[in-house]
């Protein structure tokens, strides 16, 4: 095995994925690596992230894509497969890492795409499976990129949530593992790569642990908030001044339950909001692969209602298509304007609320997709029952050389 020279960090996100890497000698800014992947049938593109989804393409597609150099072996990973979420969604695995915390269900079953009947139980795959799919994606793109600095010869880490117990990080280990990932692969929590990041990133922090230019020997406590797309996690740090040198001693005080609430929660409202105006006010009017379809529709809808460029009156459509022979003409059209989708998220998800408020819980939570989804939607009222009063937390020393996040972005 060759000496490694860079530091590889993958985030394997529930919505995204990425890769950013930067060298072990030198002061070099870590890099994110660009993905190269599949946008249409025809065309391939180079994005800064890589989309967690995976198709499965019907026969016809498949043959064709065999036949191009590189060409996938079987599942599609990334922008085409999100794409084809929303035209057949029985042929698309998506979410994959919200399932690898789902103790209710066998994770190394092929379970997936949850609901299917578009493929056979045979070609199902399973959480940890699908898992490793995207994984091994970012593995070959990393080698064709870097011929001479191979994967496998580099420190690489893989960061999770804080709130992954410890047998959804054995799972992730093993997804690296069918991956063929480096046996020394590391795990690294979130929301403390996002904080080692910021430190390194602001060498003037010196505020946070002292006052007036003065080292006061007191502690400062850093609260870390990261919503992805399936997941809510809140970690609080205590940070002291270091005792030998600039590099502040930092200890993990807290960090929340596993809270399955994030962007996938709010594509769910934004359907729900939809369908009625699809169904003539009907709730539970569209299900099955049209439900999916719906949501995925709505996923692309959020992004670019709640993009830059997007203003409070414009408007998005939705066309969701019929079924069978009504497949052109049943098509139903429904459109929201920036504005509603803004108040849908503000008031939904990140609504004002009392320090004292607590959020509401149901036993087994709110079942979509098979996935036990927090029962109250408000990110809000779990913030505000953070950090809980009697904290079973794990407390200790965390690493306190700030390059572990470099590649980890």
């Amino acid at each position: 095995m060759s000496a490694a020279r860079f530091s590889i960090g993958i985030d394997l996100g529930t919505t995204n994925s990425a890769l950013a890497y930067a060298p072990l000698a030198g002061d070099a800014a870590p890099e994110a690596l660009p993905i190269q992947q599949w946008e249409t049938p025809e065309t391939l593109a180079e994005m800064p992230m890589l989309p967690s989804f995976l198709y499965l393409p019907e026969d016809a597609l498949a043959q064709q894509l065999r036949e191009v150099p590189g060409g996938p072996q079987a599942w599609i990973v990334g922008r085409l497969a999100r794409r084809r979420a929303a035209e057949i969604p029985g042929r698309v695995v998506r979410s994959a890492k919200s399932w690898l915390c789902h103790h209710t269900a066998d994770r190394a079953a092929p379970i997936m795409p949850w609901g299917s009947e578009d493929i056979g139980p045979d070609q199902k795959i399973s959480p940890v499976h699908a898992s490793a799919l995207i994984l091994n994606y970012l593995r070959g793109v990393w080698n064709n990129r870097f011929a001479d600095c191979a994967f496998d010869d580099q420190e690489v880490t893989v960061t999770v949530p804080a709130s992954f117990d410890v047998a959804a990080q054995k799972l992730t280990l093993a997804a690296a593992e069918q991956a063929r990932f480096p046996g020394s692969v590391k795990l690294l929590e979130e929301p403390q790569a996002a904080f080692y990041c910021w430190l390194e990133q602001h060498p003037d922090a010196e505020p946070l642990w002292a006052e007036s230019g003065a080292r006061a020997v007191q502690s400062r406590h850093v609260l870390v908030v990261d919503i992805g797309g399936g997941t809510s996690d809140f970690s609080l740090f205590e940070v002291r001044p270091g005792t030998f040198d600039l590099i502040p001693d930092i200890r993990r005080a807290a960090v929340s339950e596993h809270i399955l609430l994030g962007g996938d929660n709010i594509d769910l409202a934004l359907a729900v909001l939809l369908e009625t105006r699809l169904s003539s006010g009907e709730r539970g009017h569209i299900s099955g692969p049209r439900w999916d379809q719906l949501v995925a529709l709505c996923r692309d809808l959020k992004e670019k209602a709640l993009s830059g460029s997007a203003t409070a009156d414009d408007r998005f459509a939705v066309a969701l298509p019929g079924r069978g022979s009504s497949l052109i003409a049943g098509v139903q059209t429904a459109n929201l304007s920036r504005d509603e989708v803004e108040r849908r998220v503000l008031d939904g998800f990140f609504p004002l609320c009392d320090a004292r408020a607590r959020p509401h819980r149901m036993r087994g939570g709110l079942q979509e997709w098979g996935l036990p989804y927090a029962a109250d939607g408000a990110v809000t009222h779990h913030l505000a029952d953070f950090p809980p009063r009697a904290p079973a937390c794990r407390c200790g020393a965390l690493q306190r050389r700030l390059v572990t996040c470099r590649g980890a972005a």
